[in-house]
């Protein structure tokens, strides 16, 4: 039996002693205990606290905050004892006196506020479950709308579906259309980042569908919004901007900072994966900057994350390092678990990219457990594909087909049609280190059709460096030179400077075997900065070795 300090015996027995002593008092006096300790503490937090405005799905107040935020949560819990004598709060419509039930709701009510306000979403989400059990009807579904909504921005989107879920039962039987609305937009985000994408899109549309016949711009705005991030999940960058840009514009007009802040960081999204970085980091900038004026540190966290993408694929490699350490902290200040999930993701694979590859394994595995815990069907296929790349570095290939094939069927199963292209992508460049250079071929041209496909132009110019490779393989190096242009080509129109740095080097092979010597050695140069500067030492050490030999079987001195 372990050995029990006295210390911890002591607090323990006297906890003991203490509740023995409190069911000691008959019910009524702890009842006048609980009021007087209500009366106290509120008194020396400057008095009773006013009203917060009607809680509205659209369009809510600003919260005003009070003296008495700090302490509203052990105020809530007075007024509950004092009015009822119980703790129970299912029992709180029908008991206790009504200025009791009223403080009660009054302070639950501005202690989720406070919680919300402070970026402690799960308290707040269960101070909003606790206020809705106080409430029926469209109050009730107001109440678990915005518990659902905390619940989300915690990452817990099994805690949030089942609310919302209940919501949207209690609006529609009030027969409140507009809220029943936005219950279903964001149900139907539950969804998409669930990898449930026909449900998604169907509750999505639904939404827009009623915020329109109730006239609401704000909900019309919203529900773009939405859409929006349906069609960047499905690789639909088109209809996103679309969808995006039409909601922006809603938002200025109403003068909605939060959803313009949403819309802007939403469109730098889709400019990144249609190859624009500097339009994407342009927005990223401003999104950052709205947010942290409106003290909205979740919002910040994300933006911080996607500026590190920003930074990570235009080879600004410590700058990426840095704003993702930096997303990570204020993510896991904030209680952003799902956020902390994609940037551990994100910071796994610079980490692999920089040659740290055990580091990047722990990294990935941490990312994929976060997934895993809070339903994030979507970031899990595309963790499982980056950690098999990890597998195959280490020339594991049993390994990284498994964790593939994992992937693949993810990605086939919430649509992700880029994430599908990519993995494909990965599995032809296993194939062909395996040395089934059909088997690459098959699949590295299907994975080019898929990202063509969807103008996925940063990792279209990836695969045809792969592609390259095989044509090399198979002995046709008039194809494989062709095809390392086209990706040189993408590579610099979108700012992949480590992949122009491969691919230079890849190509000056390709004109040694043709004979163009001098412009062999201008181009691997070229290749060789950009790759000391942004290339992992592994990767450098192969090339090398690999130019040694060319420059051997061409006759001509070696290029460095």
């Amino acid at each position: 039996m372990p050995e029990t300090a006295a210390e911890q015996a002591y607090l323990f027995r006297h906890a003991l002693v203490r509740d023995a002593a409190y069911q000691l008092q008959l019910p009524g006096d702890r009842a006048k205990l609980h009021a007087l300790a209500f009366q106290i503490i509120e008194s020396l937090h400057g008095g009773r606290a006013p009203e917060p405005p009607p809680l509205d799905a659209i369009d809510p107040a600003q919260f005003r905050p009070h003296p008495t935020d700090a302490v509203a949560v052990e105020l809530a819990a007075h007024a509950s004892l004092a009015g009822e004598g119980t703790a129970s709060v299912r029992r709180a419509r029908s008991s206790g006196p009504g200025i009791a039930r009223a403080a009660h709701r009054l302070y639950l009510r501005r202690a989720a506020e406070h919680a919300d306000g402070a970026s402690r979403a799960a308290t707040a989400a269960r101070l909003w479950e606790e206020l809705a059990w106080l409430e029926s009807g469209s109050g009730q579904g107001l109440c678990l709308l915005r518990a659902a909504s905390s619940w989300v921005d915690a990452g817990r989107l099994a805690q949030a579906e089942p609310l919302l879920q209940r919501a949207l039962s209690r609006f529609r039987e009030a027969g409140e259309r507009l809220s029943e609305g936005v219950a279903l937009g964001s149900l139907a985000g539950v969804y998409n980042d669930t990898g449930r994408t026909a449900q998604s899109e169907a509750a999505y549309r639904e939404s827009l569908a009623l915020a329109r016949q109730c006239g609401s711009a704000r909900a019309v705005a919203k529900a773009l919004h939405n859409v929006g991030v349906l069609h960047i999940s499905k690789g639909e960058y088109e209809q996103a901007q679309e969808a995006l840009t039409q909601s922006l514009a809603l938002h200025q007009q109403l003068q909605e900072a939060r959803g313009e802040c949403d819309c802007i960081a939403n469109l730098g999204t889709v400019y990144r994966n249609r190859g624009r970085p500097d339009q994407a980091e342009e927005a990223y900038q401003k999104a950052l900057t709205l947010n942290r004026s409106s003290g909205n540190r979740r919002g910040e966290g994300v933006c911080l994350g996607n500026l590190a993408d920003v930074y990570y694929e235009t080879g600004r490699v410590q700058a990426a390092l840095d704003t993702y350490r930096q997303a990570l902290l204020l993510c896991s200040e904030v209680g952003h678990l799902r956020a902390e999930g994609i940037l551990l993701g994100n910071l796994a694979s610079l980490e692999q990219e920089c040659g740290r590859q055990e580091e990047a394994k722990q990294s990935y595995l941490r990312a994929l457990a976060i997934h895993r815990e809070v339903g994030n069907r979507r970031s899990e296929g595309i963790t499982l594909g980056n950690l098999a790349t990890v597998f195959h570095e280490q020339r594991n290939f049993a390994e990284c087909r498994e964790l593939n094939a994992q992937a693949l069927a993810i990605h086939r199963e919430v649509g992700n049609r880029r994430s599908e292209g990519i993995c494909l992508g990965s599995m032809g460049l296993a194939d062909l280190e395996a040395g089934d250079v059909e088997q690459a071929k098959a699949r590295l041209e299907q994975s080019l059709s898929l990202l063509e496909e969807g103008d996925h132009r940063r990792s279209a110019g990836v695969v045809l460096g792969h592609l390259a490779r095989v044509h090399r393989r198979m002995g046709d190096v008039r194809k494989a030179l062709a095809t390392n242009e086209q990706a040189l080509a993408i590579h610099r129109e979108v700012g992949n400077l480590r992949a122009t740095g491969s691919t230079c080097c890849a190509l000056a092979l390709c004109l040694l075997e043709t004979g163009n010597n001098s412009r062999a050695a201008a181009i691997w140069n070229e290749g060789m900065e950009l790759l000391r500067r942004y290339g992992n030492a592994g990767e450098l050490k192969g090339l090398i070795s690999e130019m040694r030999l060319a420059c051997a079987s061409a006759g001509v001195a070696p290029l460095e």
